[in-house]
């Protein structure tokens, strides 16, 4: 019964999608815009679960927009946890929104830097899944930086030291981020069994923290992609650095990534069957 929807070939549709807080033409008079298109997106894949990154709302009655969101996909719930408390009238962080209802939720940050995952526990039929929606620290590297990665000069003492700032830096987030992954894994200890973990990771394949995460969690992408599978639309190209992860006794039966530039990342969309034995 309920929504009519079948659910043989997939219980859950979970989208995960970085929106560059609805702003990624830079012309604020296009935010409307670019807020309407993504929307109309998330709600053709008719999704049980979304978790998006970089949401942000301007608005003097600040939690109203994030309301909207829900109701327009048809979520009943959402849980929203801002990257450092709203400031100046704006709100900008990660949101879990759900057709299930929420039993428990919390977040992770460490003092002084910004929340870098959220969860929700969501009961679906009989069973509680709990969703993770990561952002893991941005490496923070400028136009410049990425200027001189493609096309390095290291016989100029300029640029040999641009280079060893741009390493630096490189170093460091690794080591937040691995940080940030080790605290994520600790969440599992009482969590319920089966884990959906989704998001911006900031880092790619090759990264220790995507090797931490995969040996946890299975990588649907991994399971039922094709190609590249590249995630990012930005000036470095070929980056896989969203994904969509799982644990537990769920099975991955379709995963996409859309090419729609509506921010510099693309969305994700995975179906996922829970199993029952």
């Amino acid at each position: 019964g309920g929504s009519g929807k079948s659910l043989q070939k997939q219980d859950i549709t979970v989208v995960s999608y970085n929106v560059q807080g609805f702003s990624h033409s830079n012309d604020l008079r296009l935010l409307n815009i670019t807020k309407s298109d993504i929307l109309h997106f998330l709600l053709k894949q008719k999704p049980e679960i979304v978790c998006l990154q970089e949401y942000r709302s301007q608005n003097k009655n600040l939690y109203c927009p994030l309301k909207n969101t829900g109701k327009n996909i048809n979520a009943r719930s959402y849980y929203f946890q801002s990257y450092f408390g709203p400031h100046q009238n704006k709100l900008a962080g990660l949101v879990i929104y759900s057709k299930y209802k929420k039993l428990n939720t919390g977040y992770l940050k460490f003092n002084g830097l910004r929340t870098f995952a959220i969860y929700s526990d969501l009961l679906v039929g009989k069973d509680t899944i709990r969703v993770i929606n990561v952002h893991l620290a941005s490496i923070g590297l400028k136009y410049n930086d990425i200027k001189l990665i493609s096309g390095i000069n290291l016989n100029k003492k300029n640029e040999l030291n641009h280079s060893k700032r741009i390493y630096r830096k490189l170093v460091k987030a690794h080591q937040l981020h691995e940080r940030q992954i080790k605290a994520i894994i600790e969440l599992l200890k009482n969590s319920p069994s089966r884990v959906i973990l989704c998001g911006d990771f900031n880092d790619t394949p090759s990264s220790y923290t995507y090797h931490i995460a995969v040996s946890f969690f299975e990588d649907t992408f991994i399971e039922k992609g094709s190609g590249f599978g590249v995630t990012y639309a930005g000036t470095l190209p070929f980056l896989r650095i969203d994904f969509i992860m799982m644990r537990g006794r769920l099975s991955c039966q379709e995963f996409t990534r859309s090419k729609i530039k509506f921010s510099d990342h693309y969305p994700l969309i995975a179906g996922i069957k829970i199993d029952k034995n």
